[in-house]
């Protein structure tokens, strides 16, 4: 096993509270349909505008209120981006790798956040490929400048996680902060 050299680190359910999974729950009776758009937006099919127009049309909510929802629960991890500041980015690249539509990364995180703290960003809209599949994680190894052997994964979905693990990537399951640090620490200090 080879030294770890990067960890990245999925947004929503982990960087970010994943707004869509809480909309999609306000609608059980659309679960449906609506994870059928979230793909298709998150695979770059439709764009973000189509998306929140289309989630109106089945929900019954206006695109300003589909738009504030979505906005009003997208709440940043502080205390992981702490942690990912003071104990991480001074060892190891970091990477952001997320199954996300085009244009929405800018509705959560401000562009001098993404800047400094991450040195590859991989959005699947924007590369028309999607976690699991084992493609989008070797590119993101490849952007961050290292084998994916030598990257963690931290996700909170387990599918995305043996994605990960075919790609050939250490991987951690996001539940909880407290959870998620400290069996990073203990990944990292095995590797």
């Amino acid at each position: 096993m080879s030294a770890t050299k990067a960890v990245i680190f999925d947004c929503f359910g982990v960087l970010a509270i994943d707004a869509g999974e809480m909309y999609v729950a306000k609608f059980p009776q659309h679960v449906r349909e609506l994870s059928d758009l979230g793909a298709a937006c998150n695979r770059g099919y439709i764009d973000q505008d189509e998306y929140v127009r289309s989630v109106g049309e089945l929900t019954g909510d206006s695109v300003e209120r589909v738009r504030a929802l979505l906005r009003q629960e997208h709440a940043v991890n502080e205390p992981l981006l702490e942690y990912i500041n003071a104990n991480l980015k001074p060892k190891y690249r970091i990477g952001m790798l997320s199954n996300i539509g085009r244009g929405w990364i800018n509705e959560v995180f401000e562009k001098q956040l993404l800047e400094s703290m991450f040195d590859a960003i991989v959005l699947s809209g924007e590369e028309g490929i999607a976690k699991p599949d084992a493609a989008i994680y070797a590119l993101a190894a490849r952007r961050l400048g290292v084998e994916p052997h030598e990257c963690v994964m931290v996700d909170d979905r387990e599918v995305n996680l043996f994605g990960a693990e075919t790609a050939g990537m250490q991987t951690v399951l996001y539940g909880s902060y407290e959870q998620a640090t400290k069996n990073l620490e203990r990944v990292i200090q095995v590797s």
